[in-house]
C-alpha cells in the first residue's frame, strides 16, 4: 500500500480558529502543534508515529517512509540556508509573517517591502536564487522544529526561539529537505498492463527477479519494496533500452529510476546480448 499525505501550511491555522472555542483547547492545541510538526519535520515517519503513541522505535530506519527510503532531497549547506532565514526573522521588530520574511528574503519589490524599508536589511534579497514557495517551505520545517515559532492572535507573526539562536551560533544544525516535485505528466501513451509473459521472457523474469532481490538485500527491506512483481512483468516483456523507456514502465516513478534503473537496465542490456 502506498500513503500519501496532502497538507498545506496554512492547514495549521485554519485548525487553530476552529478549535479556539473548544473545552480542550489546550490539548488539542498540543496535538495539533505534533500533528504540524509531523508534516514538516524530515525524519522517520514511522518512529514519529510511534513516539507520538509512547512507544520507541529501536531501529532509525524503518525502510518503507519516504525519509527512510531517500526519496526525500537535502537542501545543500543546511546550516547557512537556515541562518539566513532565522537572522532574516531576528532583524524584523515587530515581528511579520512568514509570507514577508519570504518576501524579503527573495528580493521582492512590492510596495510592502519598500514602504517599510525592509528592503534595506542586510538580509533583503539573500535567498533571491529560490522561489517564495521553497523559503515558505524553509520557514515551515524550521517552525516545525522548534527553531521558529509562530505567535497567538488574530495576525499570525513568526519569532526566533532560543533554540534558533542557536543555530545563528552555529550549534545545532537543523535537517531541511527541499519540497516534493510535482510528477511531470509523462507524454507518452500509457501500455496495457502486462499481466502474461509471452514464451521466452520469463527468463528474463528471473534475471530481474534476482537483481530485483540482491538490492533489497542491501537495501535491508523487503523485494516488493523496490519493485512489484508486475514491474517486473513489464519490464521482462517491453525490454526497456534507456532511462526514458524504463520511466514508462508501471511502478518506476523518478525515485525508483535514480537509484535502481541503471542496475535494471543493464541486466536486460547482458540479457538481450546473451
Amino acid at each position: 500500500a502506498e500513503c500519501a499525505l496532502f497538507f498545506n501550511g496554512g492547514d495549521y491555522f485554519t485548525w487553530k480558529h476552529l478549535l479556539k472555542d473548544s473545552s480542550q483547547k489546550d490539548v488539542m492545541l498540543k496535538k495539533l502543534s505534533q500533528v504540524y510538526s509531523f508534516c514538516y519535520e524530515p525524519l522517520c515517519r514511522h518512529r514519529y508515529l510511534a513516539g507520538y503513541f509512547g512507544q520507541v522505535l529501536e531501529s532509525a530506519d524503518c525502510g518503507a517512509c519516504d525519509y527512510c527510503l531517500g526519496e526525500l532531497e537535502k537542501v545543500d549547506e543546511t546550516l547557512i540556508m537556515a541562518q539566513k532565514i532565522i537572522s532574516c526573522v531576528a532583524r524584523l521588530r515587530p515581528p511579520y509573517g512568514a509570507v514577508h520574511v519570504a518576501d524579503i528574503l527573495s528580493g521582492s519589490k512590492n510596495k510592502k517591502v519598500i514602504n517599510l524599508k525592509h528592503n534595506r536589511l542586510s538580509t533583503y534579497g539573500i535567498l533571491a536564487y529560490e522561489s517564495k514557495d521553497f523559503i515558505r517551505h524553509m520557514i515551515d520545517q524550521l517552525i516545525g522544529q522548534g527553531y521558529l515559532r509562530k505567535s497567538e492572535g488574530s495576525y499570525p507573526v513568526i519569532e526566533m526561539t532560543p533554540q534558533g539562536r542557536q543555530v545563528l551560533r552555529g550549534e545545532v544544525i537543523p535537517s531541511l529537505v527541499r519540497p516534493v516535485r510535482k510528477k511531470q505528466k509523462k507524454l507518452f501513451k500509457v501500455r496495457e498492463p502486462v499481466t502474461k509473459l509471452e514464451n521466452g521472457d520469463e527468463e528474463l523474469y528471473n534475471i530481474l527477479s534476482r537483481s530485483r532481490h540482491e538490492i533489497a538485500e542491501k537495501k535491508g527491506v523487503p523485494a516488493f519494496m523496490i519493485a512489484h512483481n508486475r514491474t517486473l512483468k513489464e519490464m521482462a516483456a517491453v525490454k526497456p533500452s534507456n532511462r526514458e523507456e524504463l520511466g514508462q514502465i508501471h511502478g518506476i516513478g523518478t525515485v525508483k529510476l535514480e537509484n535502481y534503473g541503471d542496475i535494471f537496465l543493464d541486466a536486460i542490456k547482458k540479457y538481450q546480448e546473451s
